[in-house]
């Protein structure tokens, strides 16, 4: 029985097997037309991860003048991909119950039944459906399909076409005129773009738009913005012709540095959006020389504009190295500067002109010193981190316009102050600067009214004076001189307690303070926390934020820290102030901190060829059934936490297996592994699998438990090994063996092993011709019979060499006779079923022989006894002869002598006879007479010729001549000589 699998990529029942779409148009004879149609320039590539529903004209149905004016009009693309649909597969009965689906090409086809077939626009009538490929269907049509009518769209050259002409053929020229206003259009003129593929709103997109929207576009003022919005709808350097069949890896990055992800329409089968649903493609493959564009319905908004701002720079190349005469030239992206520089391993071609004119270059040439564009990704200015994000302040002022950021891809987004301002984002004065401009306060020897809010005014020391406390009082005013320590003299007043403070100024008392935090929060940040000493407040921000308490914003821990904290293969979503979430990518799990690559179950490894166990063997895969992967804990036999890292290690060696390695303990804890027990893992790392939280294991953690690296490897602890090949084979009742193997009884060993074929089938051949060897094979084939059995191997037997019964018995021994290959003793003597000794000699220490013979492979078990196997068959001795018997064969030796004697004299006498009776007959001659002749004629005697069968001589029986008969009248005979 055989068994037929398709080849991978293929899909069918192995006999009949088919591969994707594009081969199976290809291999079937009725889809020519259609497939000379896919060969022709233009068409795009079809993915075999894709799915799609093709529709193929039959060849009778097709008009070939029909594809070439669609060719010369530059629309046969469309055409051809109006026949296709992606996203999903449209068996017959998908089509029944579908009114519309858009083709690739961007047209919609419409299906409607009638008389029991279903058809296309009305046009077209499937008249052979369902036929199923790997990555979709195939329907064969009646009628070729036409989007739409030539006559109702001019004729395209895309060769000659350029940008600005595309988009007023196309209709597109809102969109055009803001790429003109936004002065890109020397830039699609770069050749270090191109090509381009475009997302162009249409016009209906930008008319929908707000007023307040468009106006803000077409401003002078934000044309930072428009560009940035313009360059989020443009992909450079390819022409995505596949973006009409997405898949799931259709994302793509526009020159702004956002993403476009492309899905598929859930609400129409074969509709393309954008980035979920943002917007959609309403018009394809609309070709230019820059490049090609597809039609959106809406404007897309890309996220943290103006965040990423790639960069073109111009980086020196060189041309090939060549003759210094005439360098070779630029690469076609690259500038001549019009330097060379000498250059070598250049051969020039040893002609006469190199020869001569340029001897001084024969090992050495000149390249040409170019440059190119080349772009560099990088965040726009005052934007930081792989995230680009803004700077603290915002987009419209970093730093608050009083610092620099420390920005691009590598910058931690600190704001660097300028003199006199302080704070997170440079939003505060430093002491001794006041106002908004942080103004440095000149107070000499005074108080300055400091801070952003401050006056600068001065309030000075005692024995000082003047607007800036610049002019020292020689000698204190009589009125002063009883003033308090918290109070000052004032001119003409006298003394006056400082702000604070209370009293007549000779006496000063605290004033009990303003409740200063109580409006405001103190003049701090909403997120932070105020607090009041005396007249003084101190801010400081909240768990969760960071800043000077002035200015407080949230700690991004996705920024802060490498990925969020979260695992290489996670994403890390903001959620609050400090608080983040970690999800493990697709193809992963964990709770995100820790991803564990997602294990692929094992397969049950016993369905295939019984897991290499014997055919009649129960086989249990113990790495599928145990739910463990092959991992393993193994404990040190003094006790846990006794071996170290080379412990381990040996320990598993012992085993057979090594030190589980972090993926393979992952698999194991994704099947259920759960252990608080740490042990050593490859690497020298140190861990322990849970499946379920427990504050005593791990502090709640579930996953795998990982020591903090470095660990000691002089450390004691157990260890977890990993182990592949634990497949457990069992004999069934009635058989014997370890389960790789299993046998029954003697005969169906002989049987199952090729080896031993010649000395099976003699036992057989035997059976089928006498009882006695039927007898035979049922002793080998009875389950209660305890013989041992010396087989030959097929190599030890001549060419047509045969086994008597009696041969036969001699290699089985006596009944209740089981000898293992260790119980074989030297000059051990056997008994054999044929009642004749067996002997066992060893030569040396690595060799044993049976009668002579070589004993090559040993305790072959059966149910019934043991197999040994001897390079050669043995040949059982002649059976001893008894007197009697002798004495009665020499007597009945003899009479048979006698009688053959008697025989051969009786032979030899009719030879005699015959000899003598026709040595004369050579002799005899006819008598003929003459006519003449009138005389009486003699007696005439026929004379037979020996030579010829008609002789007498041979029709005379033997019997007669040995009654000694003699011939008649001899005399007669000789007178014819007269």
């Amino acid at each position: 029985q055989r068994n037929c699998t398709c080849f991978r990529g293929h899909v069918g029942d192995g006999y009949v097997c088919r591969g994707t779409i594009k081969a199976e148009v290809s291999r079937q004879p009725e889809n020519a037309f259609f497939r000379q149609m896919l060969l022709m320039p233009g068409f795009i590539r079809l993915h075999d991860d894709g799915v799609y529903t093709l529709f193929v004209p039959l060849e009778g149905a097709n008009n070939q003048s029909a594809v070439e004016e669609w060719k010369s009009s530059g629309r046969l693309q469309h055409l051809i991909l109006y026949h296709l649909v992606s996203c999903e597969i449209l068996l017959l009965s998908d089509l029944k119950t579908s009114s519309r689906v858009i083709s690739v090409s961007g047209h919609t086809l419409h299906f409607s039944q009638q008389q029991g077939s279903v058809w296309i626009n009305n046009v077209s009538r499937i008249v052979k459906s369902d036929y199923t490929t790997s990555n979709g269907v195939i329907h064969h049509i009646d009628t070729m399909l036409t989007p739409y009518k030539l006559k109702d769209r001019p004729q395209l050259q895309p060769q000659t076409m350029n940008f600005s002409t595309a988009a007023t053929v196309y209709s597109y020229r809102r969109f055009y005129q803001l790429v003109k206003d936004a002065g890109l259009l020397p830039v699609f003129q770069m050749i270090s773009h191109q090509p381009f593929t475009f997302l162009w709103p249409t016009d209906e997109a930008i008319n929908s738009l707000p007023t307040e929207r468009q106006r803000r576009l077409y401003s002078p003022n934000h044309r930072d913005q428009l560009t940035a919005t313009i360059t989020a709808h443009i992909i450079r350097n390819t022409m995505l012709r596949d973006i009409g069949q997405p898949r799931k890896s259709s994302t793509y990055r526009t020159m702004h540095g956002s993403v476009v992800k492309l899905s598929c329409d859930r609400t129409l089968v074969g509709g393309v959006v954008l980035n979920d649903n943002s917007a959609r493609l309403v018009e394809r493959y609309m070709e230019f020389k820059e490049g090609l564009a597809f039609g959106i319905d809406q404007l897309l908004e890309p996220p943290g504009l103006g965040a990423f701002c790639d960069t073109l720079k111009n980086r020196s190349t060189y041309g090939d190295c060549g003759s210094c005469f005439n360098p070779p030239p630029c690469s076609r992206s690259a500038v001549d500067l019009g330097n060379t520089m000498r250059c070598s391993r250049y051969r020039p071609r040893y002609s006469y002109w190199n020869l001569h004119l340029e001897p001084q270059f024969s090992r050495r040439g000149c390249m040409r010193v170019c440059q190119v564009p080349s772009w560099v990704s990088q965040c726009c200015r005052n934007h930081y981190s792989r995230d680009c994000k803004v700077c603290p302040g915002g987009v419209e002022a970093p730093c608050s316009r009083h610092g620099d950021c420390d920005d691009g891809v590598t910058g931690s987004g600190v704001c660097r102050c300028h003199k006199g301002f302080r704070g997170y984002s440079c939003e505060l004065c430093a002491s001794g600067y006041y106002g908004v401009n942080c103004t440095a306060c000149s107070c000499g020897t005074g108080r300055c009214d400091e801070g952003v809010d401050g006056t600068g005014q001065c309030t000075c020391e005692s024995g000082w004076e003047g607007d800036r406390c610049q002019n020292r009082i020689d000698s204190v005013p009589e009125n002063c001189r009883q003033c308090h320590a918290q109070a000052t003299c004032v001119s003409c007043v006298g003394c006056q307690c400082k702000p604070g403070f209370e009293g007549n100024g000779t006496f000063c008392s605290p004033m009990p303070p303003p409740d200063l935090c109580s409006e405001y929060n103190g003049g701090c940040d909403l997120s932070a926390d105020c607090n009041q000493t005396g007249l003084l407040v101190n801010c400081t921000c909240r768990s969760g934020y960071r800043g000077d308490g002035f200015s407080c914003e949230p700690i991004n821990r996705c920024v802060e820290e490498q990925n969020g904290g979260c695992s290489d293969f996670a994403s890390c979503k903001f959620t609050g102030p400090n608080e983040r979430e970690c999800e493990c990518l697709l193809g992963y799990v964990g709770n995100g901190v820790q991803c564990l690559e997602r294990v692929v179950p094992p397969v049950d490894r016993c369905l295939e060829d019984n897991g290499g166990c014997d055919f009649v063997a129960t086989c249990k895969d113990l790495h599928y059934h145990a739910n463990t992967a092959g991992v393993f804990h193994i404990r040190s036999t003094e006790g846990k936490y006794k071996m170290n890292l080379s412990q381990a290690e040996a320990a598993c060696q012992v085993e057979g297996a090594t030190l589980a390695t972090f993926k393979q303990l992952g698999d194991a804890q994704q099947l259920g592994m759960h252990l608080c027990v740490a042990g050593w893992i490859e690497g020298g790392k140190v861990g322990y699998p849970t499946r379920f939280p427990s504050a005593k294991c791990g502090d709640n953690h579930v996953g795998l438990v990982i020591y903090k690296d470095p660990v000691d490897q002089g450390s004691k602890f157990d260890a977890y090994c990993y182990r592949l090949s634990d497949v457990s084979c069992s004999c069934p009742d009635g058989y014997v063996g370890n389960g790789d193997f299993c046998n029954s009884v003697l005969t169906s060993v002989l049987a199952a092993n090729n080896d031993f074929s010649i000395f099976y089938k003699l036992l057989l051949d035997h059976s089928a011709s006498s009882p006695e060897g039927k007898q035979l094979v049922e002793v080998l084939s009875h389950s209660k019979s305890d013989i041992t059995l010396f087989v030959p191997l097929n190599s030890g037997f001549t060419p047509n060499q045969t086994l008597s019964r009696r041969d036969l018995e001699y290699h089985i021994s006596a009944n209740h006779s089981r000898r293992l290959f260790k119980d074989l003793s030297n000059q051990e003597v056997i008994a054999s079923r044929l009642g004749l000794n067996l002997t066992v000699t060893h030569c040396n220490k690595s060799c044993t022989l049976v009668n002579q013979r070589l004993l090559l492979e040993w305790d072959i078990p059966a149910v019934n006894g043991i197999i040994h196997v001897i390079e050669a068959p043995l040949t059982a001795p002649s059976l001893p002869m008894d007197p009697g018997a002798s004495r009665r064969h020499v007597q009945a030796t003899s009479t048979m002598l006698a009688i053959l004697v008697m025989l051969l004299v009786c032979a030899l006498t009719a030879l005699g006879y015959y000899i003598y009776k026709n040595k004369m007959d050579v002799f005899r001659f006819h008598y003929f007479k003459n006519e003449d002749e009138q005389t009486t004629s003699p007696t005439l005697f026929s004379i037979p010729n020996p030579l010829y069968g008609g002789s007498k001589a041979f029709e005379e029986p033997f019997g007669d001549t040995c009654q000694g008969a003699v011939p008649k009248d001899l005399t007669n005979i000789l007178e014819l000589d007269q």
